[in-house]
């Protein structure tokens, strides 16, 4: 499924920042199915995958005002993996506040999840390709401090397919026919 999508404009400060617009090529995968993938990627690290991950990571080990800046360490990496990887087998996936829908837009059907509280629908899909279409506003970005773990499971993140997919409001999305 291929559309172009605008999320919602940014106001920093008071002033407002255009988003930019992107063409999207998605495709709808069970959370469940991606879950298990991820699952697989982080059992099948190995110490050379959890070093080149925390490679060049600099950040605080505490929130405490004495806390030492140091690089990551290849011992937080496989603490992280770990973490992560029980977090993931003992959460069921459960979301009461959707229910899943078919919606068909011209030749494309696909699954829309619905609020129960609002109606509001959205689409949930994996990225497989997302191209720029206009140039938005670029908005000033808070410098950020963060825990070395935090770094790596922020790098780590990047890796997983659970995590690659992406909530669309089915009312800011205009669908593309393929071809």
């Amino acid at each position: 499924m291929m559309f172009t999508y605008q999320s919602k404009n940014k106001v920093v400060d008071g002033v407002e920042y255009t988003s930019p617009i992107y063409l999207y090529e998605v495709v709808q995968t069970p959370y469940k199915e991606l879950v298990q993938q991820s699952i697989e990627v982080l059992q099948n690290l190995t110490n050379k995958d959890i070093e080149t991950l925390v490679l060049g990571l600099e950040g605080p080990d505490s929130r405490k005002k004495t806390a030492s800046v140091q690089f990551a360490t290849v011992e937080e990496g496989q603490q992280v993996v770990i973490g992560y990887l029980t977090s993931l087998k003992l959460n069921d996936v459960k979301d009461s506040k959707y229910t899943i829908v078919d919606r068909t837009v011209g030749n494309t059907t696909f699954k829309v999840s619905k609020r129960i509280d609002t109606g509001k629908e959205y689409v949930m899909a994996s990225i497989v390709n997302r191209t720029l279409v206009q140039e938005g506003d670029v908005a000033p970005k808070k410098s950020v401090n963060s825990l070395r773990t935090t770094l790596i499971k922020n790098k780590l993140n990047r890796m997983l397919p659970h995590t690659n997919i992406q909530t669309f409001s089915l009312d800011s999305l205009t669908l593309v026919e393929e071809g």
